[in-house]
């Protein structure tokens, strides 16, 4: 396995909610939808949303850091799916 690429850039905040959106766009999986709310994930894998969110905590899903709502991209959301998160 590639060890993930880490970076760290230091932006305003509107500015690094502008590039998360751009980098959730970028990152569309199967279905050519970029990000799912904790409760499109949830009905999608026929999973709770509180189910969804233990996930997210233990690291087994990832969603897009650094914003204050909580979005999962599809690309994490299919790997999660294949078991594969």
């Amino acid at each position: 396995m590639i060890p993930p690429l880490v970076v760290e850039l230091r932006l305003p905040e509107d500015q690094l909610k502008a590039l998360a959106s751009l980098i959730a766009q970028t990152v569309g999986g199967a279905t050519g939808r970029a990000t799912y709310t904790v409760a499109e994930a949830a009905q999608r894998t026929g999973q709770s949303e509180k189910t969804i969110r233990r996930h997210i905590e233990a690291g087994r899903l990832a969603r897009i850091p650094n914003i204050h709502k909580t979005l999962i991209t599809s690309a994490a959301l299919d790997l999660y799916i294949k078991g594969g998160a």
